[in-house]
């Protein structure tokens, strides 16, 4: 058993927030930054890779729209601290940018580093969507939405 902690950061937000950009300026271990859960098996997998990397004293880093609402949020950091265990638990920061659709939506549609959706209008679908029930935790730590 290891006597290290890791670090977890989860970053949330609406696409076009900023979480590609915020991820660029960190510095990290290991990063998973999306379909982290695109299936329970993916996400088993994801977790076991994430724990062992945490168990080893690693900086990492979850970008994961499923974990948008506080009850998703919860059950997850419940899974990789059971996962983590028994070495001791990670330090968890989450970080949020603000639940601006209309900042976001606009990014999306002026950004040009997604090739897969040109004009933005997939991730404008999307945030729509994920406005609705994207929260933020009182403990997290709160990133403003800029235009781009």
């Amino acid at each position: 058993m290891s006597d290290k902690h890791g670090t977890l950061i989860l970053i949330q937000g609406l696409a076009g927030s900023g979480k590609s950009h915020l991820i660029e300026l960190l510095r990290y271990d290991f990063l998973i930054q999306e379909n982290f859960a695109a299936s329970e098996s993916s996400e088993k997998r994801n977790i076991d890779d994430l724990a062992r990397e945490l168990r080893c004293g690693r900086c990492c880093i979850v970008s994961e729209r499923k974990y948008r609402s506080n009850v998703e949020r919860s059950t997850f950091i419940q899974k990789v601290t059971a996962a983590v265990s028994p070495s001791p638990h990670p330090t968890i920061k989450v970080i949020c940018f603000e639940n601006d659709i209309e900042t976001a939506n606009h990014n999306c549609r002026t950004r040009t580093n997604k090739a897969h959706d040109p004009t933005g209008d997939g991730h404008v679908a999307q945030n729509d969507d994920d406005t609705r029930d994207y929260e933020i935790p009182a403990d997290a730590i709160v990133v403003k939405v800029h235009r781009i």
